[in-house]
């Protein structure tokens, strides 16, 4: 998915998520409206979100960008199953979280930049505009999820080179403050 068309090869990859009919006609509320630097993250949650919801009535509400994160939204037609929701969760929280240090340009390894404008979004060093947003030591890339072994939220670190979400605890005090 290249170009300026990845958005409308992606509904048409994957109708069942995006395509509603009102009054006869086809549209799509939920149309990517995000930067393209954001492109493979916005295919990898959608092929996820398919997965997990194979035989399930899931459509995407937004796909967007706002200050600076991307926001997903979705609804069922119908109640799901645990699993199906969680497997849709994660793949949220995973995509949203790879975004925030996803260069919102090309796609690299970015973190957040404010612009002269005040538009914060997350560039790599060869596209940052403005400031660097200062963050606590510790704090970069650490998230409330719903954790694996409880019903409850528990607080990880989204590992970019794993795509994965990990304790903080678990990692090394050299990497703690990385957007690894």
């Amino acid at each position: 998915m290249n170009g300026n068309n990845w958005q409308k090869l992606l509904i048409v990859s994957h109708p069942q998520l995006f395509v509603r009919i009102v009054r006869g006609c086809p549209c799509c509320p939920a149309y990517p409206t995000c930067p393209d630097g954001w492109q493979q993250v916005v295919a990898r949650v959608v092929e996820r979100i398919s997965k997990a919801a194979v035989g399930y009535p899931v459509r995407f509400c937004e796909i967007s960008e706002r200050c600076g994160q991307l926001r997903l939204h979705w609804k069922a037609d119908s109640s799901l199953p645990e699993r199906v929701e969680r497997g849709i969760e994660d793949a949220i929280a995973r995509a949203e979280a790879r975004a925030a240090c996803t260069c919102a340009t090309c796609g690299a390894e970015g973190r957040l930049h404010s612009s002269s404008c005040g538009r914060i979004l997350p560039l790599c060093s060869e596209h940052a505009q403005g400031g660097s947003v200062l963050t606590p030591p510790g704090t970069m890339n650490v998230y409330l999820v719903r954790g694996t072994r409880t019903h409850g939220l528990v607080r990880q670190k989204y590992d970019r080179r794993i795509d994965r979400f990990v304790d903080v605890h678990s990692m090394s005090p050299s990497t703690r403050g990385n957007c690894a």
